[in-house]
């Protein structure tokens, strides 16, 4: 999706030219700003709405004869996962800040931050007490330099893609290589569910809000794709005979 020479060919011509520089990197801060502050006060409406209908359901026996009942329970559930959705986009805008990462200890706190962020939900269940993940890290890895906490929401995504389109029996293989010229973080795993790949770019499948999915927000490679461009790195997903490779390439230097 991303080409590392036109990442460059950019950021000379931001450093060049003062007003291409304001645009990319100052243009939206405030903007963003208040964008989350009114997406955290929906967020709260929602939360407190989800909050009575649990309430309701539980100490009203009666709801359960209204036939719309559940429809209203399922809609609040996709609201909220809606919003939590777009809270993550929203945040592969924000400038990053970059610090010395420990990269392999990052990658294999994965599965117990998607555990911790969605166990306890209903309607998002990975049931990684299931999955078999299998770590492959390169030990020449050692500290690497770049915004902990983005890269980390980019990883958690491409994590997430493997667990949905794998079955609960099929391993995910999480790799880091050290390269030349940067270093390459690798999700591989045997997928039943390929079409979208085999009939989509990756550049369709990246546009925000794009979905092959009515379940899906469309949004999770928006959101990979946004903080790659903000991380000068490069991102592909790639099957050949049935196996996904989907990889991050951060740069040995920013």
């Amino acid at each position: 999706m991303i080409n590392k020479k036109y990442i460059e060919k950019l950021d000379a011509a931001r450093i060049d030219n003062e007003e291409l520089y304001h645009i990319l990197d100052t243009h939206d801060e405030d903007a963003l700003k208040e964008l989350s502050t009114a997406s955290h006060t929906i967020r709260n409406m929602i939360s407190f709405i989800n909050s009575s209908y649990q309430y309701i359901s539980e100490t009203q026996p009666a709801t359960k004869g209204f036939e719309y009942w559940d429809d209203i329970g399922d809609t609040l559930s996709q609201l909220i996962t809606y919003t939590n959705r777009t809270s993550s986009y929203r945040y592969s805008f924000i400038k990053p800040s970059f610090s010395t990462v420990p990269l392999n200890e990052l990658l294999q706190s994965l599965p117990h931050t998607l555990e911790a962020a969605f166990g306890e939900i209903d309607y998002i269940n990975y049931n990684l007490d299931q999955r078999q993940i299998i770590f492959t890290l390169d030990s020449a890895i050692t500290d690497v330099t770049t915004d902990k906490y983005q890269l980390k929401a980019a990883l958690l995504e491409l994590l997430k893609n493997a667990l949905d389109f794998t079955d609960t029996s099929t391993p995910i293989q999480i790799r880091s290589h050290l390269m030349s010229d940067g270093i390459n973080i690798a999700f591989i795993y045997q997928s039943t569910h390929i079409e979208n790949l085999r009939e989509h770019t990756l550049e369709e499948l990246s546009v925000p809000f794009f979905t092959t999915d009515t379940n899906r927000t469309g949004l999770g490679l928006s959101i990979v794709n946004n903080i790659c461009l903000l991380l000068k790195a490069g991102y592909s997903i790639n099957e050949q005979d049935g196996i996904v490779t989907s990889s991050v390439t951060i740069p040995s230097t920013v």
